[in-house]
């Protein structure tokens, strides 16, 4: 019966997460799994202790988590999950037993327990490997607790110390220790001041010697905004489905703000009764919330659900008490602890399931599309990798935290980001394939690829188009480039009769300063046509008709001659026309 009990909110917990061993890699992971490559490169001390990301040294949650997992699974990310799940199920235990420890009951530890691990806003924590830290703090927190309360001071220092190297907020663990001596026997006040030392050097070295980014959204603010960072987080707190359901399911929320002051007003409401009989207990279960939630309020440009997870507790034990109490009152009391247990319960699982769908979907996206990545990549190695029909949420699920590095390929593209001239000169010397990404996986297009879009057009002074240019051309300047008395450029061959040789470009005024100078066009060897320019200083368009012949050529010669060259003073150039662009259409 014993084990049955201990073992029922994790299987609780494990119903509600069932998606969790399947879900992927997300966002901050790809940077993580890139540890192993960090090592290689810069060694493990490098690795280890060198602040990343918002300026943290994350030991034991991020370091070591990661560095021992990718080195043993690689890509691999069920062994992720169900490292941070058995993490996770720990600290449920610990939450159960300690609630019992503090009210007596059996009963209210197991509700406690329930509460907890129903608890959405920490759906990110126990789904996302990236935020491991803060289930593997929660763990220790609770084990250094749990050995306070039996008197393991030993053990209580190891849990306490190696908490630093999971998540910063294990600085208050001194003053949740204090504040439970506070609240249950004031004689062992004197024996929580120890704990501060460690708390007060790693705050300082912390704030001192890890350097912090500019202009962060990790920036601590203390400032007008706080109000409403306190507001927010009461409302996620108390509105069980949390912002992830409104978001999916608009519907709900009135009815969620409803049960959410519904939820709020008995917690109150049962605290007040509890001072009232002089139970100071209720105060130590406000004050954890207090306290864990504390360190992120300064951060008012990142405000995160998960960062709820480890205060939660407090209030979890809070409500587990509450329900078992209710269980001694009158039928009016049973009723409504069942109607408000049932809607936190039903919501917390919409909730918890609407965000393990969202990694579900991103982890499940990204995976195709590395995969992808690595097959192109073995197949045609020291190719660059262009990707095509890549969307905003893709794109956010990961790209940023360079995650083609962890398959072997270094150069990966999104075809938006490069331009059209680029991408046609790399798949024409075979330096490039392209991968097209849909929701049913991704498929290598490079052979069906319509590159002929563009062939008919030359901007002769864009470095880009330097490989449809003949070899006489000097280099560009300013958007245009000059040609020697003769040039020649690339295009494609009009699809019709109708479509014409446009050129634009510049007549320099050294060279008409004595008379009109004559342009002559040839297309494949044969004149189409011949132009005066008479105007120094000003731009020119022309237009001609394209031979018959040439009309469905992938590629034709334009050659243009210029009657006359000039030499400026002090330069070795013999100078003619001044070109800028070249199109059929």
């Amino acid at each position: 019966m014993r084990w049955f009990r201990y073992a029922a909110a994790p299987v609780a917990g494990m119903l509600l997460y069932w998606r969790t061993p399947t879900l992927w890699f997300v966002n901050d992971d790809f940077a993580w799994l890139g540890l192993p490559a960090e090592v290689r490169a810069h060694g493990l001390s490098y690795a280890l202790f060198t602040p990343f990301a918002q300026g943290t040294i994350r030991l034991f949650s991020e370091r070591i988590f990661f560095l021992v997992f990718s080195g043993l699974f690689g890509l691999h990310a069920l062994p992720f999950h169900l490292w941070v799940l058995a993490t996770w199920i720990i600290a449920v235990v610990l939450t159960q037993r300690i609630g019992e420890t503090f009210t007596g009951s059996w009963t209210a530890g197991l509700l406690a327990a329930l509460v907890w691990a129903a608890n959405t806003n920490a759906a990110p924590a126990v789904a996302w490997a990236s935020a491991y830290n803060e289930v593997l703090c929660g763990a220790l927190i609770l084990a250094a607790f749990y050995s306070r309360l039996r008197g393991w001071r030993a053990a209580e220092w190891v849990f306490y110390l190696a908490g630093f190297g999971a998540l910063e907020v294990m600085v208050v663990y001194p003053c949740l220790a204090a504040l439970h001596a506070l609240c249950t026997d004031r004689k062992r006040l004197p024996g929580t001041i120890a704990l501060f030392v460690p708390a007060i050097l790693f705050s300082a070295f912390h704030f001192l010697f890890i350097p912090k980014l500019p202009d962060s959204v990790y920036t601590l603010a203390v400032d007008r905004r706080l109000g409403s960072t306190i507001k927010t987080y009461l409302a996620w707190m108390f509105e069980p489905g949390s912002a992830a359901l409104r978001a999916n399911i608009g519907a709900f929320r009135t009815p969620e703000k409803i049960a959410g002051i519904l939820l709020a007003a008995a917690l109150v409401g049962f605290t007040v009764r509890c001072l009232m009989r002089k139970q100071w207990m209720v105060l130590f279960f406000w004050g954890w919330f207090a306290l864990l939630l504390a360190p992120v309020l300064p951060l008012p440009r990142h405000l995160m659900f998960y960062y709820l997870t480890l205060p939660s507790i407090g209030l979890a034990w809070l409500a587990g008490w509450a329900i078992s109490k209710s269980w001694e009152s009158g039928l009016g009391a049973k009723a409504a602890a069942l109607a408000l247990g049932g809607i936190y319960f039903a919501a917390s699982a919409a909730g918890i399931d609407s965000q393990e769908r969202w990694y579900a979907s991103r982890g499940q996206r990204m995976r195709g599309v590395i995969e992808g990545v690595a097959a192109v990549v073995e197949a045609h190695p020291g190719n660059a990798v262009a990707l095509k029909g890549v969307d905003a949420e893709l794109k956010n699920s990961g790209f940023a935290d360079r995650p083609f590095r962890l398959v072997g390929a270094d150069r990966v593209w999104l075809m938006s980001d490069v331009s059209s001239e680029k991408l046609f000169s790399e798949v024409e010397s075979g330096q490039v394939r392209i991968l097209e990404v849909s929701d049913s996986g991704t498929q290598d297009v490079t052979q069906t690829f319509e590159l002929d879009q563009h062939l008919n057009f030359v901007d002769v002074g864009n470095p880009d188009y330097a490989a449809r240019l003949g070899p006489t051309w000097y280099s560009p300047e300013n958007g245009f480039r000059w040609a020697p008395k003769s040039a020649s450029v690339y295009v494609a061959g009009p699809k019709s009769q109708e479509e014409r040789l446009h050129v634009t470009g510049f007549a320099p005024a050294p060279l008409l300063a004595s008379g009109p100078a004559t342009l002559v066009f040839r297309a494949d060897g044969t004149e189409i046509g011949r132009a005066t320019v008479s105007k120094p200083g000003e731009s020119f368009a022309l237009e001609f008709a394209l031979p018959a012949k040439t009309i469905g050529q992938k590629t034709v010669e334009i050659s243009v001659e210029t009657s006359r060259t000039f030499r400026p003073p002090g330069d070795t150039r013999e100078l003619g026309m001044v070109f800028g662009t070249f199109a059929v259409r």
